[in-house]
């Protein structure tokens, strides 16, 4: 028994060790990323400079010098050249300062012989040459038979992950995906007509079971979201409609308790046909409470209109109000029973106490940008409120969905 129990701890010790390795190497390439988007961010330079061509092991220097970064003085002197072209017999001699020629050293400063027409003309050279450090690339015209200019522009084009220079071409329609992460919780009220055993006493209700002022202090919001395909149409310049098909999750986090084993009421309890897991630790004081996620899922239609009230070349902001109609699709909650006292899990959405449907309303507003001439990103902080309560009726609890998230999006445009 001992030799098998070391066996198995060596087996164990050596999976950790290997763990560690792999912890250590992801966490080393972690650290290396946010090394070189440091160096990245102080130089404004990357990876992409280094040419990774796999000619480049065995090309020759001249065709290796193609591949090198074309700057931007390159081009305007290039181009400076060619519209001022010094003749020979006007460039500048050197002229030798005796005082540093005793010395061995010379000093060269320039001696222009010229007449008053090309001394212009060499003035203008040196003024556009002191310049080159403030002219941008903007300023500089594109002619199309400059080789080295179009390598140079094609060149920039790849620095950028998305063409500053993009004209958006927005359609009549568009369609789109949406992601939102989200955080979810509830509204809650007591039925107090369909508990079993309340007395009222002035302003005070006494149940048998947990109370509403319990769960609305140990209840707590979870992470939630919703995910979809968006359909629209730009009826005017500010104006759009959108609609589509998405899958949202709502819930919430409950506070419950695990049963004692010589707890005899469990034995008879029963709800819905199943048997009770978990009890309200409110009363219980030796008892360490857990949490336990409920989520509820639901199919969704939205429609909403987004009036765009700040305009842009490139990207808007705009007030996005609308609604939606949802269908339950599936269902993990673990569900209060007032008359046993008892938490059941109840993961069925064709049990009579859910409302199987039902209308919400969302609102926020959105942020969008263009990253291709019909390609568009959207930035959607937004609130979502459910009208209709979670259960039915005959269920002693009113219970309302929210959620509040960032929906993340883009959609292309285009014309029928």
């Amino acid at each position: 028994m001992g030799t098998v129990l070391k066996q198995k701890n060596k087996e164990v010790k050596r999976k950790i060790s290997r763990l560690g390795l792999l912890y250590l190497i992801a966490a080393l390439i972690g650290f290396s990323l946010l090394a070189y988007q440091a160096y990245n961010l102080v130089s404004g330079q990357g990876f992409k400079r280094i040419n990774f061509d796999i000619g480049a092991l065995w090309d020759s220097n001249e065709s290796r010098s193609l591949s090198e970064p074309i700057l931007l003085d390159d081009i305007v002197r290039e181009h400076v050249d060619q519209r001022y072209i010094i003749p020979d017999d006007q460039k500048p001699l050197p002229n030798i300062d005796k005082e540093t020629h005793k010395h061995g050293v010379h000093s060269l400063r320039p001696q222009f012989v010229q007449d008053e027409g090309s001394s212009r003309r060499i003035e203008e050279v040196l003024q556009v040459q002191q310049e080159l450090s403030r002219i941008e690339l903007l300023d500089i015209p594109l002619f199309q038979e400059n080789e080295l200019m179009l390598k140079y522009m094609k060149q920039l084009e790849k620095e950028y992950v998305f063409n500053p220079n993009v004209t958006p071409n927005k359609g009549r329609f568009f369609i789109g995906i949406s992601f939102a992460p989200s955080l979810s919780y509830r509204t809650l009220n007591y039925r107090p007509d369909k508990i079993v055993g309340v007395a009222v006493s002035g302003n005070t209700r006494y149940t048998y079971g947990m109370t509403e002022t319990y769960r609305e202090g140990s209840d707590r919001p979870i992470s939630t979201f919703f995910t979809g395909l968006d359909l629209g149409i730009n009826l005017k310049k500010r104006i759009s409609i959108r609609t589509g098909i998405y899958y949202s999750v709502y819930g919430e986090s409950i506070s419950v308790s695990r049963i004692f084993s010589e707890d005899l009421n469990r034995q008879n309890a029963s709800y819905y046909d199943q048997t009770p897991l978990y009890h309200s630790p409110e009363n219980e004081a030796n008892s360490a409470a857990l949490d336990y996620e409920n989520r509820y899922s639901y199919f969704e239609i939205p429609l909403s209109v987004s009036i765009e009230v700040i305009q842009r070349k490139k990207s808007s902001i705009a007030i996005d109000l609308g609604a939606y109609a949802h269908r339950l699709d599936h269902v993990n909650a673990m569900i209060y029973d007032f008359e046993t006292d008892y938490y059941y899990w109840l993961p069925k959405n064709d049990l009579e106490i859910y409302k199987s449907s039902g209308l919400g309303l969302s609102g926020g507003f959105q942020i969008s940008q263009f990253i291709g001439s019909q390609v568009e990103f959207t930035v959607n902080p937004q609130m979502r409120f459910n009208l209709h309560s979670t259960f039915e009726d005959c269920y002693p609890v009113d219970q309302k969905q929210y959620s509040t998230g960032l929906r993340l999006g883009v959609k292309r445009h285009f014309n029928l």
